[in-house]
């Protein structure tokens, strides 16, 4: 068994990560308003913070096509 230090796993972690911060989303507040057709407030920044788990845990991709698919399936206003 090959010993890994902690901070060498968090740092293999990390790289895995599809993305590190909610600025390398497929997508924006802006885009998702205009698919949704809906008026900004507080479920905005919900939605965000659902698709970044959802993409940092590789349910969906990140990309802009899958992303609009989750919030037509997960976002209801």
């Amino acid at each position: 068994t090959r010993f890994v230090s902690l901070e060498d796993y968090v740092r293999e972690a990390n790289e895995k990560l599809p993305i590190h911060c909610r600025k390398e989303l497929a997508i924006n507040g802006k885009d998702i308003l205009n698919h949704t057709n809906k008026n900004s407030g507080p479920w905005l920044k919900d939605t965000l913070r659902e698709i970044e788990i959802a993409v940092i845990s590789n349910q969906i991709a990140n990309t802009k096509e899958e992303i609009l698919e989750w919030v037509d399936a997960h976002v209801k206003i």
